[in-house]
């Protein structure tokens, strides 16, 4: 049975649109954030994971190269993600329990490091599965979403983990232009660089700023089939299209 606790959560997530979920905490991954992070939550191991959804056409955009709507909304969004944090951080607190709410976005001194492993909760919480460009997948929004975080040691009911929904398809192995992804299926205990490539990933990215002025891809992101609401750019014989990165702002790569 839902807590009322976790109802409240759900209902101030709800007004961006956004879903929410409950876990709780496995060990391995307190003594991941400890390691990696230098963090110890000291008893917090619940987590409150929610996902709060991109505008679509913006996404869309994406398709057609480097875009500044999208780095805007990136922000717009975080911004978001950090309000509702303090605002659920905050209600908790004042039912008295503890709790932390994670940053959207914060790196540790390992560039491609986070604080916190916001897509290893939402999956604890059953938000929706990893998919193969390492991005959480949430049925219906695919991964067109952001994710926010706070952990706490109020009584929360365990997310259900998601069975993966990417079955055979390969869109985002494809269209990455680096070849950063691999095509290897998430399975927790797989190392993060036999999935993907960070590095080229990285480097990727500051060529674009060589030619866009800002680091931005997201190719991943718009093409993934699931995230397709609003239709996905298909030639005559239904073949998903995507753009060559070889032209345009990307000439030269």
């Amino acid at each position: 049975m839902e807590s009322s606790t976790l109802k409240d959560i759900k209902d101030i997530v709800a007004h961006y649109g956004g879903t929410a979920a409950s876990a709780l905490l496995p060990e391995e991954l307190q003594e991941f954030v400890r390691d990696r992070g230098g963090v110890d939550f000291k008893g917090l191991k619940g987590i409150i994971s929610f996902a709060i959804p991109f505008p679509g056409a913006v996404i869309d955009q994406l398709q057609e190269g480097p875009s500044r709507t999208y780095l805007y909304y990136y922000n717009v969004v975080n911004a978001i993600i950090d309000s509702l944090a303090m605002r659920i951080s905050s209600s908790l607190e004042e039912e008295g329990w503890n709790s932390f709410p994670i940053p959207a976005s914060q790196r540790t001194g390992d560039k491609f490091q986070s604080i916190f492993p916001h897509r290893s909760a939402a999956r604890l919480a059953g938000l929706g599965w990893i998919g193969l460009s390492c991005h959480i997948i949430v049925p219906g929004r695919g991964p067109r979403v952001r994710l926010g975080t706070v952990l706490t040691d109020a009584p929360l009911p365990e997310g259900k983990i998601m069975e993966s929904g990417c079955g055979n398809c390969q869109a985002c192995v494809q269209a990455c232009p680096p070849g950063a992804i691999k095509g290897v299926p998430f399975l927790p205990q797989v190392p993060l660089e036999e999935r993907f490539d960070p590095q080229a990933c990285h480097n990727y990215k500051n060529r674009v700023r060589e030619s866009f002025g800002r680091r931005v891809c997201g190719l991943c992101l718009a093409v993934c089939p699931e995230g397709q609401n609003l239709g996905l750019t298909r030639g005559r014989d239904n073949e998903i299209m995507f753009p060559s990165p070889g032209s345009g702002v990307l000439e030269g790569y």
